[in-house]
């Protein structure tokens, strides 16, 4: 059997959308940007309700769809009547056919308690910034019980050996607690118990490691910083007496930290000692570590399932340091296991990450939820273009206005990239630069940080002398060997490791400048063609503007883009081919 994908969601008098639409991903990725109170996290809870409707008990879902009091769990929109059915519809498609599969969850329809449906829950993740904050929820006097983390994000989606959904299990035991024969229950707490040492053994430290800990370390580690992290089981269900209570459950973490080359303190209070940022990067760990195992666990027999990944808002909540390497570990890492849904209100991080899958766009749905009045549907925009490509277009409908606008707005992208590596400015709202500014900075940037870093380190060995350097060089060419001592064989391989360093060092500088010169040449032009026509592009006046200079800022920002962004520009080329360039 193929591999379903997720084609679409339809959705009516659900959350923000008060009458009927559809949601079209066509089996690809999506990208969706919204600003806050947009509706962009319908998509979020029409998925997380569906699939999780098939591990909850029957009718229990009836409640997401019920009419609307202050104390119901509705979701119902608030401004649609309560005549009109609330229900969301997902609609499943094999890749190259035309017949679709669907399941509808409503008041009256419970169709996502189907096989199919269960299996697409078992295998796909939920991560959203509540993730991060429910793993830093605790007070300084409390030790850290990772439980609550566990039972809202985890739990729901993992199995016992026998295949029973470890929420249902678990609400199993409990609703058992007062009718079941105590041998029962204790029957199911022990598969229970045994289905949570399962989930928790790959976090374990086994030696001096563990899998968190080298995910941690490999992705998410700062330079120069090392983490030895450990999850335990500390108390499990205790068994079931005659009292038929159930016992709290206690997960630990344990972890030393520190220098990778000047040793590790045990830390004893993870949630008080580590900062914002590294407690959420463990978090991420956790849950990515859980994600890679669970998948490899139900890739047998089940190897066409879908797996979806659903990201809704994650990075609010790290630093720009541990954004960027989690947007590579998306991307580069998921993209080809699981169709991934990255949610995002942050325009600049939105730019960001279509600037990322450029080169493979055509497997990204992105689309733009726009500001509409919150009686209403939200108006859903399918992004298709970047700004270059709505230069390009601008300039083949013949409105040159447009397509400088756009390219001036290119041009600052990848400029304001290129002056700010850490991209701080993207997630700057109240952060602007002029055009202007960005090109001087370029022009009289000297920019050699990482080759500085290196010629302050060679010439810090002061001890080496030139006349060293020259016997050493002698040596090599004549390949000379000699029965020296053990103090001048550390000497010579000193001695050449330097001249290795050096003679690196000199191939980069050369390439650097390479790219220097080519790049101020570039930018140079760039000035000239933001006085000749992007900036009369974008500001009122009465200059005209001429096709052959268009022409020209077009290829010189492919140029520039090509040195500065490393992208792959051919598509570029053949749509101004397209266009009637000659370029």
């Amino acid at each position: 059997m193929a591999k379903k994908y997720l084609h679409s969601i339809e959705l009516q008098n659900f959350k923000a959308f008060p009458d009927n639409a559809e949601i079209k991903f066509n089996g690809r990725h999506a990208l969706v940007f919204g600003v806050n109170g947009s509706g962009k996290s319908s998509i979020f809870w029409a998925l997380y309700t569906a699939l999780q409707c098939s591990s909850k008990k029957p009718n229990e879902h009836k409640k997401y769809f019920e009419k609307i009091d202050p104390l119901s769990q509705s979701l119902r929109n608030v401004y649609q009547k309560d005549e009109v059915d609330s229900f969301v519809q997902l609609n499943f498609k094999e890749k190259n056919s035309k017949t679709f599969h669907s399941f509808k969850l409503s008041e009256t329809d419970d169709e996502c308690k189907d096989t199919f449906i269960k299996q697409v829950n078992s295998s796909s993740e939920f991560i959203t910034h509540r993730l991060l904050l429910n793993f830093s929820n605790f007070r300084n006097s409390e030790p850290l019980n990772l439980w609550p983390f566990f039972w809202r994000d985890i739990i729901p989606f993992a199995q016992s050996s026998t295949g029973v959904n470890l929420l249902e299990l678990y609400n199993k035991i409990l609703d058992g607690l007062t009718t079941e024969k105590i041998a029962t229950l204790n029957k199911w707490r022990t598969e229970f118990n045994n289905a949570l040492e399962d989930l928790i053994d790959p976090l374990k430290l086994k030696g001096s490691t563990s899998l968190v800990s080298d995910y941690y370390n490999d992705y998410l580690a700062r330079n120069g910083e090392k983490a030895v992290i450990g999850v335990y089981v500390e108390s499990a269900l205790a068994e079931i007496d005659k009292k038929r209570q159930l016992s709290q459950i206690k997960i630990h973490l344990t972890s030393t930290f520190g220098d990778a080359n000047t040793g590790l303190i045990n830390i004893g209070k993870p949630h008080i000692f580590f900062n914002e940022a590294r407690i959420n990067a463990i978090a991420l760990a956790i849950r990515f570590v859980l994600m890679e195992v669970r998948k490899k666990n139900n890739i047998a027999g089940h190897e066409d399932d879908l797996n979806l990944l659903v990201l809704d808002d994650l990075l609010i909540s790290l630093d720009l340091n541990n954004r960027l390497k989690v947007i590579d570990l998306i991307i580069d890492k998921y993209s080809d296991d699981y169709q991934i849904i990255i949610l995002t209100h942050e325009k600049g991080f939105y730019n960001e990450l279509k600037r990322k899958i450029h080169d493979n766009i055509s497997k990204w749905q992105l689309m733009v939820f726009e500001p509409t009045p919150i009686h209403e549907n939200p108006k859903i925009r399918y992004d298709r273009s970047d700004l270059l490509t709505k230069a390009i277009d601008n300039y083949k409908n013949g409105d040159y206005e447009a397509c400088a606008l756009y390219l001036r707005k290119e041009t600052e992208s990848i400029l304001g990239k290129y002056t700010d590596p850490e991209l701080k400015y993207i997630w700057a709202n109240t952060s602007w630069t002029s055009l202007g500014s960005m090109i001087e900075k370029v022009i009289n940037s000297t920019d050699e940080s990482a080759l500085m870093v290196d010629l302050r380190r060679l010439v810090s060995r002061n001890d080496i002398t030139i006349e060293e350097m020259e016997d050493l060089k002698q040596d090599l060419d004549s390949n000379a060997k000699y029965d020296v001592s053990q103090e001048t064989k550390i000497r010579r391989g000193e001695l050449k490791s330097f001249r290795r360093h050096w003679t690196n060092f000199l191939i980069k500088l050369k390439n650097e400048k390479s790219k220097s010169e080519e790049l101020n040449e570039l930018v140079s032009q760039i000035k000239v063609i933001k006085n000749r026509c992007l900036n009369p592009g974008a500001h009122f006046n009465e200059s005209p503007l001429f096709k052959e200079e268009i022409e020209e800022a077009i290829e010189t920002v492919i140029e520039i883009k090509k040195l500065l962004a490393n992208q792959n520009v051919k598509l570029y080329i053949k749509r101004c081919k397209e266009a009637g360039m000659n370029i």
